[in-house]
């Protein structure tokens, strides 16, 4: 079982080629194949030069993945997407697609209290969109969303883009519950 943090899924296999050129100090990953319990990913091209105390100048890292299992907390999701992420020292830059093809919520995720996430500079652009809606099943919430939402992150700063749309479900307060009919949620 592979974990990182919240994050669960049985690793099935693992194959690839990584190339080590100690004259030039690049690391090549001509591709890098995993396969899960549920869903595979895929590294391709991926290079890294290192400077001559070996540490990382240079990172170019193109994931694609496909019906991976990703859990935190008490949600999951089944997704499929690519990630390319860049690394020119010191900078970080994440570029992507997430594809949400099942999700269910049953736990509001834990807010992020720091407002850094990152201590290097990162800046990331990625497209999240669902396929069958977001099931929502808290004790405050039950709905179904939709959505297609492009997230920027520059050092510090989230801004969002794009919409959701709740299509039936109730917000439950303490003395009543508050019916949804339907609703469509902009950002720009």
């Amino acid at each position: 079982m592979m974990v990182f943090g919240q994050l669960h899924n049985i690793l099935n296999d693992l194959e690839g080629k990584i190339e080590i050129d100690l004259i030039t100090r690049i690391i090549t990953i001509p591709y890098l194949k995993t396969t899960f319990n549920e869903g595979s990913a895929t590294v391709s091209h991926a290079s890294i030069r290192l400077s001559e105390r070996g540490k990382p100048l240079f990172i170019f890292v193109p994931l694609t993945f496909n019906k991976c299992l990703i859990n935190f907390e008490k949600n999951f999701a089944i997704c499929s997407g690519n990630l390319i992420t860049t690394f020119n020292n010191p900078h970080i830059n994440l570029a992507g697609n997430l594809f949400l093809e099942k999700t269910f919520f049953y736990k509001i995720p834990t807010p992020i209290t720091n407002t850094a996430l990152f201590t290097k500079p990162i800046t990331a652009t990625i497209k999240v969109e669902t396929k069958d809606g977001i099931h929502v099943h808290t004790p405050g919430l039950q709905t179904q969303l939709h959505a297609s939402v492009k997230i920027l992150y520059n050092q510090g700063a989230f801004r969002l883009g794009g919409w959701n749309k709740v299509s039936h479900g109730s917000i439950i307060l303490p003395y009543s519950r508050l019916n949804i009919i339907s609703g469509t949620l902009y950002f720009a």
